[in-house]
């Protein structure tokens, strides 16, 4: 019988072993990355208040510590967002011409102001994903093009985050 001294300090080595091994290759937790105290309080105007998009922006910006003003006159700056288009499109037809493929697509631009007016960044952003249709699943793929569309909302969210917090 092996002495459980002995293999609790195995498991110790072990672990200690592993996070030296990690630390040393560059790994790390990925934590939060705040926006500059210079972007703040900032303002945000959006298309649809409710959307996927909206609801993912403004977790993120509370996330990241963002200060959001009320209105407009209390912000340093001003994030309009100026288009949020989403939706599929066929890509693809059988020979009895019904759909094969579609691209669901999801689609925002934004401009970052100061409150003076001065042109901060402008951008356009956007993602799509290819799906197969197959109308005994139309349900399914429903769901799947929900949910496909959820997630592209919620990339382009952390996409607009990222990009302001370069600044």
């Amino acid at each position: 019988m092996v002495n459980k001294s002995f293999a609790q300090q195995v498991i110790n080595c072990a672990c200690l072993a592993l996070c030296i091994l990690l630390v040393g290759c560059g790994w790390q937790l990925q934590g939060v990355h705040h926006v500059s105290a210079e972007l703040q309080p900032l303002y945000v105007q959006y298309v649809d208040e409710h959307s996927v998009f909206s609801r993912a922006l403004k977790d993120r910006l509370r996330g990241s510590g963002v200060e959001i003003a009320e209105n407009e006159s209390m912000a340093k700056v001003i994030l309009q967002i100026t288009k949020e288009d989403s939706g599929h499109r066929v890509i693809s037809v059988s020979q009895r011409n019904t759909p094969e493929e579609y691209e669901v697509y999801y689609n925002v631009e934004f401009v970052l102001k100061s409150r003076n007016g001065d042109l901060m960044l402008q951008q356009p952003l956007a993602s799509s994903h290819t799906m197969t249709y197959d109308e005994n699943r139309a349900l399914a793929k429903q769901r799947e093009e929900n949910v496909l569309s959820d997630d592209m909302a919620n990339e382009l969210a952390d996409q607009l985050l990222r990009q302001i917090r370069r600044l």
